[in-house]
């Protein structure tokens, strides 16, 4: 988040720089080319000052002048007359002729303008720059003087200048960007904070609050807001789950009283079946109230999801609790499992098998069970299927294991509260797997539970 933050923040602080540099580097060019345009427009007014008073009597020495000129500024000049004829030429290769930006502006000259050149000089051109002089005034003009001259001194002039200004301009730039960092640090700390908080929620450690000694007001603001969200929400489900045990504590007391009080009555029954049928519902009702108040307290005790769930190396796991299992309900169970390490659901994954095989057993009236795991490496989880041979469930009702208080209705007469599953499948969603119910090959039930490899 810093980086995207510093990486946002840099190029506008780039274009702050550049729209002062750009206009200093443009200014100084144009101030060098006009001192070099200048001093050479004062050389051409003392070269017409000479043309107008020689006229025609000192041409030699004037001659010796240019040319004296043309060889120290590494120039070349042209002297053209009325009638476009060159008077007198200076430089080398000025036999040539003019360039075509002096023929473009002679005209103008020939009139009794002063034409000035429109390029500016840079590091890198133009070479040479041209300068058209009138020789007169107004309809007076009798001549033009062309000089082009080099322009590597005002080039040098402008390349330092320019060193200068980018000099001066990257200290306040790295100054920025290096200032940058850190208050990109001091802003983003506590969305930091912030989304660590919520990542730690996510997984289940609910007292968590977000420290607020830094950063700006408004997302210290958002922090106390989600620390105050944060306390109300723990103190919901702490006195949720606390209801629910003390509900169920409450009840097994007066539920035990009633089970012994039932218990007794049997001696005093009335001879004849529908005083013992009575007295049999009456018991099983209070079985099955008894099993959902168990399984309400397994249910208000188990753990929250943990950030880091504990690891179960599949090779380790004992399957000689689930033979016996299979033995006391005179069944049979295969297991086929590959060797790996895996996220350990809530509760072990061993409990959990058990817990399903108890369920193809005694409730699915399954004579085989098949458990295998197969290694998933492109998905990196583990599949660990339980798959019964028993009466299995109809298609409408598949959707239906897993959900609280849930119960077939060929299993309305056995001991149970329908918790079973849905514990079981909270606890595999803690892990961060899942766990899912379908019909089998076989002919009952199929159990998929996937897990992370760990």
């Amino acid at each position: 988040m810093r980086r995207r933050f510093f990486v946002a923040t840099v190029p506008l602080v780039m274009l702050l720089i550049a729209a002062v540099v750009i206009p200093a580097a443009i200014f100084l060019a144009q101030r060098h080319t006009s001192a070099l345009l200048n001093d050479r427009l004062l050389d051409a007014a003392r070269f017409v000052s000479l043309i107008e008073s020689a006229e025609g009597e000192d041409d030699e020495r004037l001659a010796a002048e240019l040319d004296n000129y043309a060889e120290l500024y590494s120039s070349r000049i042209w002297l053209i007359g009325r009638d476009s004829e060159e008077i007198h030429v200076a430089g080398d290769d000025a036999d040539a002729g003019p360039p075509d930006e002096a023929l473009a502006m002679l005209d103008l000259a020939m009139s009794g303008d002063q034409p000035t050149s429109e390029r500016t000089v840079t590091p890198f051109g133009p070479e040479t720059l041209t300068l058209v002089t009138p020789v007169g005034h107004d309809s007076q003009v009798s001549a033009a003087l062309i000089m082009e001259f080099p322009t590597d001194s005002a080039q040098q002039r402008v390349l330092y200048g320019w060193g200068v200004v980018g000099l001066a301009a990257a200290v306040p730039a790295a100054a920025l960007c290096a200032a940058t960092w850190p208050i990109a640090g001091w802003v983003l700390r506590p969305l930091r904070r912030l989304a660590s908080s919520i990542d730690r929620v996510r997984r289940g450690e609910m007292d968590v609050e977000v420290e607020i000694d830094s950063g700006p007001p408004e997302l210290r603001g958002v922090a106390e807001s989600f620390n105050e969200m944060s306390r109300t929400v723990v103190s919901t489900l702490e006195r949720q789950q606390q209801f629910v045990a003390d509900a169920s504590h409450q009840l097994r007391n007066p539920l035990a009283a009633l089970h012994v009080g039932l218990e007794n009555l049997e001696a005093d029954l009335e001879p004849g079946e529908e005083a013992q049928e009575s007295y049999d519902e009456a018991m099983q009702t209070v079985l099955r109230m008894e099993a959902l108040v168990d399984d309400l307290l397994q249910a208000s005790s188990l753990p929250a999801a943990q950030q880091d769930p504990l690891s179960c190396r599949m090779q380790d796991l004992r399957e000689t609790s689930w033979q016996a299992l299979a033995a006391s309900y005179g069944g049979r169970v295969d297991v086929v499992l590959d060797p790996a390490t895996v996220a350990q659901p809530t509760g072990g994954l061993e409990t959990l098998v058990e817990e399903l095989l108890d369920n193809a057993f005694r409730l699915g009236r399954a004579e085989s069970v098949l458990v295998r795991g197969v290694r998933q490496e492109e998905a990196d989880t583990y599949r660990l299927t339980v798959d019964d041979d028993g009466r299995g469930l109809a298609q409408d009702e598949l959707h239906l294991p897993g959900t609280r208080f849930w119960r077939s209705t060929q299993n309305q007469n056995l001991p149970g509260s329908g918790l079973g599953l849905s514990i079981l499948k909270q606890g595999v969603a803690d892990a961060g797997g899942a766990l899912s119910v379908s019909s089998s090959a076989r002919g009952g039930l199929l159990i998929t539970v996937e897990v992370p490899l760990h």
